[in-house]
């Protein structure tokens, strides 16, 4: 519930402190919140691959779903009472950790926004193969 937890306190946070526009606001406050131990323990530790960016959709995850509950928040806001906001906020755990859940389960791969391959072998068993094909023209 982790995940789906601070994504939702981002966007709170966004809606008290009155930050605007919230629909760029919430969803930036999320990602902060649901990745930003990681983040700081990845520049403690000086690792350059961080998870947010490399493996699965860890940062899409708290993006895409601050940006619904922010949706929602700013549709709702003239008629806005406790019982909708915390529809909204069930709607949003509830779709966040069963996102997440899906997202482990099927082992799907994030997108990658780091330095790009150019046709360099990217899965073991394509340096496996290029090893060989190398060792063969020798």
């Amino acid at each position: 519930f982790g995940v789906a937890a601070f994504t939702i306190t981002g966007v709170i946070i966004a809606t008290v402190s009155k930050l605007e526009p919230l629909w760029i606001w919430g969803p930036a406050l999320s990602v902060l919140t649901a990745c930003g131990g990681g983040i700081a323990r990845s520049v403690l530790l000086s690792q350059t691959k961080m998870r947010l960016f490399h493996e699965d959709f860890y940062g899409a995850i708290p993006l895409l779903w601050g940006l619904l509950l922010s949706w929602g928040i700013l549709s709702e806001l003239e008629t806005m009472n406790p019982e909708k906001m915390f529809n909204w906020i069930l709607i949003t755990l509830v779709g966040a950790f069963s996102t997440r859940m899906i997202v482990m389960y099927h082992g799907f791969s994030g997108l990658s926004f780091g330095p790009k391959h150019h046709g360099e072998p990217v899965t073991a068993a394509q340096k496996e193969e290029k090893t060989k094909k190398s060792t063969k023209e020798i």
